[in-house]
C-alpha cells in the first residue's frame, strides 16, 4: 500500500510458530479472509503488539466491530486483540497520524522525515526543531541501539528529547536544532552499523525459535553474553533473519544459535507407524511441548513428501524426549490379525451383540467384521490379539441362525422401543439371542407419508361410476348393532333395521298381500287412493305395482305372498320392474301379523336375502323393517349365517366380527387376527420391516423361538372394518381424508364397497377406525346440510310468532317439512327462534308450542329471486334453457309422484324443468288468485311450441264433443287422463306437461263459453277463473287465458 491513514493495533496471545506473524496478520485481514478487512499493511510496532492499517475509515470500523479475532495455522493458534489506540502510549499521547513512507530496501531499519516547527525544513538557533526517523522494525533499534545511543545523547545533548513512536514506528528528536541534528547524526550513524543476515534454517527450528519468542532468544542467546544481534524472521516464514551492529555480532550470533539449537529426526519403524499417525500420539505431542521448553517435537516432510517427526532444541535433552515418545509409541503398538470363521454370515456381522452371549464379553481386543473380505479384523495388544482369535474359533463353532422378517407398519419401531422387552426374554425362554437389524434408510418416514394418499383405493372408489352397472365385487362383510343389521356382499346392501314404520326415503316399498288385499298398515299408511287402485288391478299370481300414496317412496309393489313357496318368483319380479326403472333401493315390511300363520321365518329370511345379493346389481339395497324383535333376531342370525358360510366357501381374506361400536347407518366392528406367520407379511408403502436373527446352538429351539416371535408380534396387530354404505356416496374430500390416514397412524388402509378396513397395530387401527367414523359422520352431515340450503331456494316454511311477524326455520327443519308435506303429512316437530319445539300440523299448517301451547300460523311459499323462481338454475343472458332434473331430487320425486299416483303402470324416462323468462314474467304478472298444477297432454309436434309460447287451446272440433266444457285449454287432474291426448314419438315415447294454472275460483263449463262466466250476474266484470267438468270432484280444468298457465315440467315417459 502506498498511503494508510486509518490504524488498528493487534496484541497477540500465543504463537504462529514457524509462521511468519506479520504476513499471517496480513493475510487473516485481506478481502480474501474471513474478516472481510480489505487490503491492509502490518508492520510490528511491539513485543507481541502489531500495526494494522487499513486504506478506509469504513473498513477499519468494520474491523474494530469484533474485539477478538483467533488466527488458527497448521502448528497453532494465535488470538488478536484490537485496539483503536496504542495500548502502550500512555493516555493523552497519542501522536497525529502521519503519513507512512516506505522503507527503501537498502535500509533495513529506516528512512528520516524531518520536519521544523514552521514547515519549512529550517530553523534558527534559538528555535525548537522536531526530526523524526522512520524505523521500519521497531525490535532493532530498541535492542541494538536505543540502550548506548539514548544514553550518550542525554550525556551530549540534555536538550534533546528522544521519543520511540511505537505506534508510528519512529523516533521523534526535538530540541535545539543544532543539538537535534547532532544527534539526529549519531543515530544515522548508528543505524548505518546495522548489518542482516538471512540463514535457511528449517521449518521446524523457525517454528521452536518462534514459540520461544525472537526477543527472548535475542536476549538470552546474544545480548546477555555480549553479542549484539537480534532475530527476526523473513516475510515468508522460511528463513531466519539475524540483525547484528557488525558483521563480528553476526558471525558469533550464528554459531551460538547453531550451539544452542539442534534438530535430529526420529526414525520409527512400520509397526509404529499406525500409532504415530494416531489422534492419541498428537495430543501427547500437544502435551510434551507445553511441559518442556528445552525441546519442541514436531512433523516435518522430508524430501520424497512423507511425513517425520523433528526434535528441535537442545541437543543434551533429546535422549529424554525421544525416550518418553518411543515409550508412549510402544505402548499404544497394536497387533492386527485377520481371521475367517465358519457358518452363516449373519454371525459375524452381528458379533458385537452376541459377545456376552457366547462367552466373549471379556475380551479387550477390538474386533470388525470385513464383509468384503469375509474375515474378522482383530486388532489390540498382541496377547490380546492372540486370546480373542483363539476364543472367537472355538466360540463361534455351531452356532445358527433363523432371520424373520416382519414387513407391517411400524414393526420396527415396536421391537425397537416396547418390543425389545420380549426379544431380551428370548434368551432365557429358548436359550436363544434375538438381534433386530438396523432399520433400512430407505424406509418410509411419517411425515413424508401426510399426503400419500392410497392411489389403487382411490381409483376403486372414484372409477366407480365409470363401471358396468352389474360390476360385483368378492367381498362380503357384516355389521351388528342392537337394532340394526348391515350385510355387503358382492357390493350389494342388505339393510335390516327393527321398527314400526317405514320413515326413509326409498325408491320402492314392498307390500306382502299374504292375509289380505284391503287391510293392512301399509295399505293404512298409503291412503284410500291407493286401495283403490289396487282393488281395481290387483293380480293374484303376480306382482302389482301402484301409486306411493302418502308413503315416502317412488311407487308401491304389492306382491300376492312373502312367506309361501313362490317368495323367490315374486321377489325376483320385483327386481326386474325396478331395474326397468332404474331403482336402486327397495323397501321391505315384513309384519309376522300380516304374514300366514305357520310360516317358516327362517327359511324367508334366507331366501329374501340370497335372492336379493344375487340378483340386485351393485351398489342397490335392500331394505328389511320388521317390527316384532324376535323375527328380527331371527334375520340377524341368518345374516350371521349367510356371512359366515359364503366367508368359509368363497375362503376370501376378509376377517371380520361383530362389534357394538358405532352409530345409526355407521356400524362398525373389529376382526380377531390371524395368529399365523403369513397374516404378518403384508406388504404396502407402508411396511417398516422388522428383520430380527435369531441365534442359538439348538436348531430344534430356534425353529420354536421363530414361531413364538411371529405370534407374539400377531398378537398386537388387527383388522378393523367399518361397515358404512355411506362410503360409496361420500366425496372426494372425505376419501382423500380417510386414505390419508395411512401416513398419520402408519396403517394399510383399504377402500371397499361400503367398507373401509384397517390393517396393523392395534392400538393404531382403532385411532384411524374412530378418525374414519368422524369423517364419514361429517361428510354425509355436510352433504345433507347442503342439499338442505339448495332446497331452500326453492320453497321455505314459515312459521309466524306471536307478534305474528315471519320467522324462518333452519334448513333441516324446512327440508323435513317439505318431504311430510310430499307424503304423509304426519305433525313434524322443528325447532322454534328462542330453541323451543314446535309442532307442525301440516293438515292445518299450524304449529303449537311445547313451552307455551300456543297456536302459530305455518305458511309454505315458494323461493322466487330475481324475478326467476329459486329453483331454476343460473340462466346469465339466456332467455330459454331447459334443465333435465336430477333422479334423486326432492323436485324430481314430488312430479314422479304426481305422476304415478294414477300412471304407475307406465315408467319415467326423464323429467325436463322449463326455463321461459317470458313466459314466467307474463304469468306472475296475471296471476291473483289459487294455482294448482295440472297436467296437459300433447303430440310430439305440439312440444316445440309448447315450451317456447306455452299452451293453446285444441282444436274447433274438439269443442264440438259432448266432454267440452268451453272453448279454452284443458288441463288434467290426473295423467292417466293427460296422458289419452298423448301419442308415440319415432323412439315410441310419449310426452305430456306439468304446469302451474291459475284454477282459482271454478263452475262447471258449457261447451259454448268462451270465457269464464260471472260470479255474480249481478256484476259481470267479476269472472270465475276456470271452469270443470264437476265442481265436487273436478278431474277437468279449463282456463281461457294463456298467460293464466305456464309450462313447468315436461315429462318423457313409456308405457
Amino acid at each position: 500500500m502506498e498511503e494508510s491513514g486509518y490504524r488498528v493495533f493487534a496484541s497477540c496471545e500465543g504463537s504462529l510458530g514457524t509462521e511468519n506473524t506479520p504476513e499471517q496478520v496480513r493475510r487473516y485481514f485481506s478481502l480474501r479472509s474471513k474478516s472481510g478487512g480489505g487490503e491492509c499493511a502490518v508492520s510490528q510496532v511491539g513485543s507481541h503488539l502489531y500495526c494494522v492499517t487499513f486504506r478506509s475509515e469504513e473498513v477499519r470500523n468494520r474491523v474494530l466491530a469484533r474485539s477478538n479475532h483467533t488466527l488458527t495455522t497448521k502448528y497453532s493458534t494465535l488470538i488478536l486483540k484490537l485496539h483503536p489506540e496504542n495500548p502502550n502510549t500512555p493516555a493523552g499521547d497519542h501522536p497525529e497520524r502521519q503519513d507512512p513512507v516506505t522503507i527503501p530496501a537498502s535500509s533495513p531499519l529506516e528512512v528520516h522525515h524531518t520536519k521544523d516547527n514552521e514547515g519549512t525544513g529550517l530553523a534558527t538557533e534559538d528555535e525548537g526543531s522536531t526530526n523524526e526517523i522512520q524505523l521500519k522494525h521497531v525490535p532493532p533499534y530498541q535492542l541494538l541501539i536505543q540502550p548506548y545511543f539514548q544514553k550518550e545523547v542525554e550525556q551530549e545533548h540534555p536538550d534533546v528529547t528522544i521519543t520511540l513512536d511505537t505506534n508510528a514506528c519512529s523516533v521523534k528528536l526535538t530540541g535545539p536544532s543544532s543539538s537535534v541534528q547532532a544527534a539526529k547524526g549519531k543515530l544515522q550513524d548508528s543505524l548505518s552499523r546495522v548489518r542482516t543476515k538471512e540463514l535457511p534454517f528449517p521449518q521446524a527450528v523457525i517454528g521452536f525459535l518462534i514459540s520461544k519468542g525472537l526477543q527472548e532468544v535475542s536476549r538470552s542467546y546474544f545480548l546477555q553474553v555480549g553479542v549484539y544481534a537480534i532475530l527476526a524472521v523473513s516475510v515468508n516464514d522460511s528463513k531466519v533473519v539475524l540483525h547484528g551492529l557488525s558483521q563480528f555480532d553476526l558471525q558469533r550470533a550464528e554459531k551460538i544459535l547453531g550451539e544452542k539449537v539442534s534438530t535430529t529426526a526420529v526414525p520409527l519403524g512400520e509397526h509404529l507407524e499406525p500409532v504415530a499417525y494416531s489422534e492419541d500420539f498428537a495430543d501427547f505431542i500437544v502435551q510434551l511441548n507445553s511441559s518442556q521448553k528445552a525441546v519442541q517435537i514436531s512433523w516435518e516432510l522430508d524430501g520424497k513428501n512423507n511425513n517425520r517427526i523433528m526434535l528441535v532444541g537442545n541437543r543434551e535433552e533429546f535422549n529424554a524426549t525421544e525416550s518418553k515418545m518411543v515409550e508412549f509409541l510402544w505402548e499404544k503398538r497394536e497387533d492386527v490379525e485377520l481371521v475367517k470363521v465358519q457358518g452363516p454370515p449373519e454371525v459375524p456381522e452381528n458379533l458385537p451383540h452376541l459377545m456376552d452371549f457366547l462367552g466373549l464379553g471379556n475380551l479387550t481386543a477390538q474386533i470388525r467384521w470385513l464383509p468384503d473380505a469375509g474375515m474378522l479384523e482383530i486388532r489390540g495388544k498382541p496377547t490380546a490379539v492372540e486370546e480373542a482369535a483363539r476364543s472367537l474359533r472355538q466360540k463361534m463353532k455351531g452356532v445358527v441362525c433363523k432371520t424373520v422378517e416382519i414387513c407391517r407398519p411400524e414393526a420396527h419401531t415396536y421391537f425397537s422401543g416396547n418390543g425389545q422387552a420380549y426379544l431380551n426374554s428370548m434368551q432365557s425362554t429358548f436359550n436363544c439371542r434375538p438381534v433386530l437389524r438396523p432399520k433400512p434408510n430407505q424406509a418410509i418416514q411419517a411425515q413424508d407419508l401426510t399426503h400419500n394418499v392410497d392411489q389403487l383405493a382411490l381409483s376403486k372408489v372414484f372409477s366407480r361410476q365409470h363401471l358396468p352397472k352389474t360390476l360385483k365385487g368378492a367381498d362380503i362383510c357384516l355389521g351388528t348393532k342392537d337394532k340394526e343389521v348391515l350385510l355387503i356382499a358382492q357390493n350389494v346392501t342388505v339393510h335390516i333395521v327393527q321398527a314400526d314404520k317405514v320413515t326413509e326415503l326409498a325408491d320402492v316399498v314392498v307390500n306382502p298381500l299374504c292375509r289380505s288385499t284391503t287391510e293392512s298398515k301399509m295399505l293404512d299408511s298409503a291412503g284410500a287412493d291407493v286401495k283403490e287402485e289396487l282393488a281395481k288391478t290387483a293380480r293374484w299370481y303376480s306382482i302389482t305395482v301402484t301409486g306411493p300414496g302418502a308413503l315416502p317412496c317412488r311407487l308401491l309393489v304389492h306382491i300376492p305372498c312373502l312367506c309361501g313357496s313362490s317368495m323367490k318368483d315374486y321377489l325376483l319380479s320385483t327386481i326386474q320392474e325396478c331395474k326397468r326403472r332404474r331403482f336402486k333401493l327397495i323397501t321391505v315390511y315384513i309384519d309376522r301379523n300380516e304374514l300366514h300363520s305357520g310360516f317358516d321365518a327362517k327359511q324367508m329370511a334366507k331366501d329374501l336375502m340370497l335372492t336379493t345379493l344375487k340378483h340386485l346389481d351393485a351398489e342397490d339395497e335392500l331394505r328389511i323393517v320388521i317390527p316384532q324383535e324376535d323375527l328380527f333376531n331371527i334375520f340377524r342370525d341368518e345374516a350371521k349365517t349367510i356371512h359366515s358360510t359364503h366367508l368359509k366357501l368363497s375362503e376370501l381374506e376378509f376377517f371380520v366380527s361383530a362389534s357394538p361400536r358405532g352409530v345409526l347407518a355407521c356400524l362398525g366392528f373389529k376382526h380377531r387376527p390371524k395368529d399365523d406367520a403369513e397374516s404378518l407379511h403384508h406388504h404396502s408403502h407402508l411396511c417398516e420391516p422388522a428383520v430380527i436373527h435369531l441365534f442359538s446352538r439348538d436348531r430344534h429351539l430356534l425353529g420354536k423361538a421363530g414361531s413364538a416371535l411371529e405370534r407374539h408380534y400377531a398378537t398386537f396387530l388387527s383388522n378393523d372394518t367399518l361397515v358404512n354404505p355411506s362410503i360409496r356416496s361420500a366425496g372426494r374430500a372425505a376419501m382423500d381424508k380417510i386414505c390419508q390416514l395411512e401416513g398419520k397412524h402408519r396403517v394399510n388402509v383399504t377402500v371397499g364397497d361400503g367398507v373401509v378396513i384397517f390393517n396393523g397395530l392395534a392400538a393404531k387401527t382403532s385411532q384411524a377406525w374412530e378418525e374414519t367414523l368422524s369423517i364419514l359422520d361429517e361428510d354425509r352431515e355436510q352433504r345433507q346440510r347442503d342439499k338442505h340450503q339448495r332446497f331452500c331456494r326453492n320453497a321455505r316454511w314459515t312459521i309466524y310468532n306471536q307478534q305474528n311477524l315471519p320467522v324462518n326455520i333452519d334448513p333441516k327443519d324446512n327440508y323435513n317439512l317439505e318431504i311430510q308435506h310430499m307424503t304423509l303429512r304426519k305433525p313434524t316437530t322443528v325447532q322454534g327462534q328462542r330453541g323451543e319445539t314446535l309442532t307442525v300440523n301440516l293438515r292445518t299448517m299450524t304449529a303449537k308450542s311445547s313451552t307455551t301451547g300456543l297456536q302459530h300460523k305455518v305458511e309454505r311459499t315458494e323461493v322466487v329471486g330475481s324475478g326467476n323462481p329459486g329453483k331454476w338454475s343460473e340462466m346469465g343472458s339466456e332467455d330459454y334453457r331447459k334443465e333435465e332434473l336430477d333422479r334423486e331430487s326432492l323436485e324430481y320425486r314430488w312430479v314422479e309422484r304426481m305422476f304415478n299416483r294414477t300412471m304407475s303402470k307406465c315408467i319415467i324416462t326423464k323429467i325436463e324443468r322449463i326455463q321461459n323468462r317470458k313466459l314466467w314474467r307474463n304469468f306472475s304478472m296475471n296471476v291473483t288468485q289459487k294455482v294448482q298444477h295440472l297436467f296437459y297432454g300433447i303430440t310430439p309436434g305440439d312440444y316445440e311450441t309448447i315450451q317456447t309460447n306455452g299452451f293453446f287451446r285444441p282444436e274447433e272440433s274438439y269443442f264440438h264433443s259432448d266432454t267440452a266444457q268451453g272453448r279454452g285449454i284443458y288441463f288434467c287432474v290426473d295423467a292417466s287422463a293427460a296422458q289419452r291426448k298423448c301419442e308415440f314419438d319415432h323412439r315410441k315415447q310419449k310426452m305430456m306437461f306439468l304446469g302451474r294454472v291459475e284454477t282459482g275460483r271454478f263452475t262447471v263449463g258449457k261447451k259454448s263459453f268462451n270465457a269464464p262466466p260471472p260470479i255474480n250476474p249481478a256484476n259481470p266484470r267479476e269472472l270465475y277463473s276456470s271452469v270443470v267438468d264437476s265442481v265436487d270432484k273436478p278431474s277437468v280444468f279449463v282456463v281461457f287465458r294463456s298467460d293464466k298457465t305456464y309450462p313447468e315440467y315436461c315429462i318423457t315417459f313409456t308405457e
